[in-house]
């Protein structure tokens, strides 16, 4: 029932831009795992430089205070690291899960055991999972990951996807939310006027009118929960675009001209025309 066409240009042209500029900003939900992976990061790390020896000695040589250091630092590193989902490792990169669990938790694990127990295979064995991690997976991930994890889009990028956000709004706006509007504002109720007034030879054009707006206002709902899902930093601009198209759709909820002509032909088939002649002298002939 209306004009209203949806700017596909320039969709296009902001899809081809943002081809280059992926959103990598975490999800809200991940920050507490972004904390603890830092957190178990940093506390192995911290380990690690304890058992370093000092410097202008060749061999390490540990006091008891630096002993239970050590032991600390690696069981916070795997109380935080235990702690990470791994849905959040699943997220930074499909195989993080099973080298961070299997490989970096899993040697400092076993280094933690040799240490309580003083048996120097576990920690050899241990140390040698962790060298896997690092020369391994780790080399060859570490930038993207920490890219995804930790950096934020720049505003160039922030502005390209509200843009999008916006445009996607104004389509959502027009195709699947202005649609449902006129046919409640305008559609149904004049189909049940010209039924009363026996104009209408089928209750068929009501079921339609009825069924369009169902149908497309569950669209619209899916169609922004999955707005919500896969851009909420910029889920304003997507709002904004669907007030727009209702904006400036308002002209076209009433019984207009173009409504009034778009209806007679649509439902011709339904209409006695002569009757509708009675009743409105100056509706569109079908």
């Amino acid at each position: 029932m209306s004009d209203l066409r949806p700017p596909f240009m320039p969709l296009a042209v902001l899809l081809a831009s943002l081809a280059a500029c992926p959103p990598h900003r975490l999800p809200t939900t991940f920050l507490d795992d972004r904390h603890r992976l830092s957190e178990a990061f940093a506390a192995f790390d911290t380990a690690n430089k304890l058992t370093q020896p000092a410097p202008g000695q060749s061999s390490f040589k540990g006091t008891p205070e630096r002993f239970l250091q050590i032991l600390q630092a690696l069981r916070h590193g795997l109380e935080a690291g235990d702690a990470v989902s791994n849905d959040f490792l699943d997220w930074l990169h499909p195989q993080m899960r099973t080298a961070f669990r299997e490989q970096y938790l899993a040697g400092n694990r076993l280094y933690l055991e040799g240490l309580v127990q003083h048996d120097v295979v576990k920690q050899l064995r241990g140390s040698d999972l962790v060298q896997q991690w690092y020369s391994g997976f780790w080399s060859v991930n570490s930038k993207p990951i920490a890219d995804r994890a930790f950096m934020e889009p720049g505003t160039f990028t922030n502005v390209l996807w509200f843009s999008l956000a916006w445009i996607l709004g104004i389509c959502a706006g027009a195709l699947l939310l202005v649609q449902p509007l006129i046919a409640l504002f305008f559609g149904l109720p004049f189909t049940l006027r010209l039924k009363r007034l026996g104009v209408l030879r089928s209750n068929l054009p009501f079921a339609k009118y009825l069924g369009s707006l169902v149908l497309l206002l569950t669209v619209f709902w899916f169609a922004t929960t999955g707005m919500r899902a896969w851009l909420p930093e910029q889920i304003v601009g997507y709002y904004i675009g669907v007030s727009v198209a209702v904006l400036f759709s308002l002209a076209h909820w009433r019984a207009n001209p173009a409504n009034m002509q778009d209806y007679v032909e649509t439902n011709a088939s339904y209409i006695d025309a002569e009757a509708l002649k009675h009743i409105l002298p100056d509706a569109p002939a079908k």
